[in-house]
């Protein structure tokens, strides 16, 4: 007899599942989805409906003692050592006293983690669960951005599985800890043990409660828990190919009806694991999907999708055209012109490379000539224009300093003092002397 067919804990729709209940009309909340920025405070998650009839507000709640998250003990001090001095000395380094919020919004990711600790150690009510998980959510951050992932591991310990009855609300029974720290802290606690299959495991383990909210929410509500859902399955394939099972990622990814919203992501993870047809499917149904064209929105993502697919499969001039195309019609993406400067280096145009790069640096329209005495006075040039550095930018362009010149340290160190010169900006400001290879 054939095997009837089944659905996993990923899917969504369960034909086997009885209908929701229809629940009492209850007044519209702002549920979207949250954005990539990060946030002085989370957004709030969706609650599951109680199943106590009344007003669930009006019921005694038991208060909860956290305190055990509040211990000095478990919060590092991060050190400044591995700070290039052009940052340390520069005059946007912001006060002591600065606010967290400030902090977030100008990309000082490292002070603002160390904010978050002071905060938690040392103003917050043991029973005032919302501030504490929203202060350990900007602390787990800032360190994963700032490259202490090590410390957040070992911060992030303590909370231990969020599966206990203690994190969640005694009257309702709703989780009291936000969605989005709670994917953290998978990730974290998985890193910390040394098994990413713990992560897999904790991230199916969201995804039955993400399932469950979904199949009982509605309207805006159903769409968020959904957009979470497929958010997990993505974090599965992108962990089973950080584990190098590729079969696996592959298999994984078959198995999963890809939605809208992470079309993109897909095709990403296809790249990564190295099936160069899959992401083409994956383009053609973006490509698919109807989009406006609007120049001051940026390339469209199957546009961006085509090029990075003709890259992965090492035509790489065919590549640049396809970069240098984007670039001349969205000359001010950032993305798009990393992208072309990389492969600008694999087809052996190094100059081009390099001058393509220090045009992100110093916010310009044109990088120069790419030659060694064309960077003096590129800090002033580029004041008052929008400038990159995110760290694929300034570690690319350290590189090129190697390959193309015996100077290479100098440029190393006069490019850390360019960054540092520019203003501070909400992707993050100060760098680590990795990020310029010194």
């Amino acid at each position: 007899m054939p095997r009837r067919q089944t659905r996993g804990p990923l899917d969504i729709d369960d034909p086997l599942a009885d209908p929701p209940p229809t629940p009492p009309p209850s007044k519209s909340r702002n549920l979207a989805p949250p954005t990539p920025a990060l946030q002085t405070q989370l957004p709030p998650s969706p609650r599951p409906r109680s199943p106590l009839s009344g007003d669930s507000a009006s019921i005694h709640r038991p208060a909860k003692d956290f305190s055990f998250l509040l211990n000095p003990a478990t919060y590092h001090r991060l050190d400044t050592q591995h700070i290039p001095d052009a940052f340390l000395n520069s005059p946007h380094q912001p006060s002591p006293d600065t606010p967290l919020p400030d902090l977030i919004r100008h990309g000082h990711f490292r002070l603002a983690a160390a904010t978050a600790a002071r905060e938690l150690t040392t103003s917050t009510a043991p029973q005032d669960h919302a501030a504490i998980f929203s202060l350990l959510y900007v602390r787990l951050a800032c360190l994963v951005l700032t490259s202490h992932e090590a410390l957040a591991t070992i911060e992030a310990k303590p909370l231990g599985d969020l599966s206990r009855s203690v994190y969640r609300d005694a009257v309702t029974h709703a989780h009291l800890v936000p969605w989005e720290l709670r994917v953290l802290v998978v990730r974290l606690q998985a890193l910390g043990l040394g098994d990413r299959r713990r992560g897999i495991m904790g991230y199916y383990a969201l995804a039955a409660d993400a399932r469950s909210e979904a199949r009982r929410a509605t309207g805006s509500e159903r769409r968020v828990w959904r957009s979470r859902l497929a958010d997990l399955g993505v974090r599965v394939g992108g962990a089973l190919v950080e584990m190098h099972d590729l079969d696996g990622a592959a298999r994984h990814l078959q198995s999963l009806d890809p939605h809208p919203a992470h079309q993109a992501n897909f095709a990403l993870l296809w790249l990564r694991i190295g099936d160069v047809p899959a992401a083409q499917a994956c383009v053609a149904a973006l490509e698919a999907t109807p989009a406006v064209s609007d120049p001051d929105a940026g390339p469209r993502t199957s546009d961006i999708l085509e090029a990075l697919v003709r890259t992965a499969d090492g035509n790489y001039t065919a590549a640049v055209n396809a970069w240098q195309r984007l670039h001349t019609t969205y000359p001010t993406d950032a993305m798009v012109a990393q992208n072309l400067a990389v492969c600008l280096l694999y087809t052996g145009q190094l100059p081009e490379a390099r001058a393509a790069l220090e045009s992100l640096i110093d916010g310009s329209g044109d990088g120069g000539d790419g030659s060694d005495d064309n960077d003096g006075g590129r800090a002033a040039a580029g004041a008052g224009r929008h400038a990159h550095a995110f760290h694929a930018l300034t570690f690319n362009l350290s590189t090129l300093y190697e390959l193309c010149s015996e100077r290479a340290r100098e440029h190393k160190v006069r490019l850390a003092e360019r960054v540092a010169a520019t203003a501070p900006r909400p992707e993050g400001w100060e760098r680590g002397t990795a990020e310029f290879k010194l």
